[in-house]
């Protein structure tokens, strides 16, 4: 049983960089703070705020755009300011936004007042995402890149399948705005071993970027052709 674990240590948890496995927990932290709520606000906006489901789904819409941008932004701004910092502030601003939706929630505010700091709160925490991605390629040999992201998508993809199954089981003697207080909660959680553990792992260069440079990636045909596929993809996942 010692060899085993020994064993375990060296070929798992050794293999990769410490700061990896903090991201893995702030990701899978993250995501289930995030699903524990979201995946309801439909529900309640639907059926306790009288929106219609073509609302429900222009609200999604806006946020959906909201958060595109704000995962280039937040790439960029990785590069320049360095992944940690991007990453710290994201979350505090989903510790705030999960706050206030309770707050909103609970004393049954505008529904543009709701709306707005949802697109807001989640479009800014959203971009740490790109910075977790950039840490990645900053310490994982390139030989384990692809395994790297593996492990990544594992904590995000395990928060994403314990948080609706957290709040549903809440939301069964628990009032909807409670659920954004537990989401709060867990996103402390996540904040935490950032704030302590992840040094940053950016060098910083002194060639100048900027959001035009991505329009070389118009020259990259099958990036192009995956991204395509990968749209389709999600508009049918997304129906969920």
């Amino acid at each position: 049983m010692l060899d085993r674990i020994k064993s375990f240590r060296h070929d798992v948890i050794a293999r990769y960089q410490p700061a990896i496995w903090v991201i893995t927990i702030e990701s899978l932290f993250a995501a289930m703070g995030f699903s524990i709520t979201i995946p309801f606000l439909s529900l309640y906006l639907y059926q306790d705020r009288d929106l219609t489901m073509t609302m429900v789904g222009i609200v999604m819409l806006i946020a959906g755009v909201f958060s595109a941008v704000a995962h280039m932004v937040g790439g960029e701004l990785s590069d320049r300011f360095g992944r940690r910092p991007i990453i710290i502030w994201s979350l505090i601003v989903r510790i705030f936004m999960y706050l206030g939706m309770a707050m909103l929630v609970r004393i049954a505010a505008p529904v543009w007042a709701i709306v707005f700091v949802y697109v807001v709160g989640q479009s800014i925490g959203i971009m740490a995402r790109p910075a977790a991605s950039a840490i990645v390629v900053d310490l994982s040999k390139k030989k384990y890149l692809t395994e790297t992201y593996g492990l990544l998508r594992v904590g995000i993809n395990l928060g994403w399948a314990v948080g609706p199954a957290i709040g549903g089981y809440l939301a069964t003697f628990l009032p909807y705005y409670w659920l954004f207080g537990v989401a709060a909660l867990f996103t402390v959680f996540s904040f935490v071993p950032v704030a302590f553990f992840l040094k940053e792992t950016h060098k910083k260069s002194h060639e100048k970027q900027s959001l035009r440079d991505l329009l070389v990636i118009g020259k990259d045909y099958n990036f192009l052709i995956y991204a395509g596929i990968s749209l389709l993809v999600f508009l049918l996942f997304g129906q969920m």
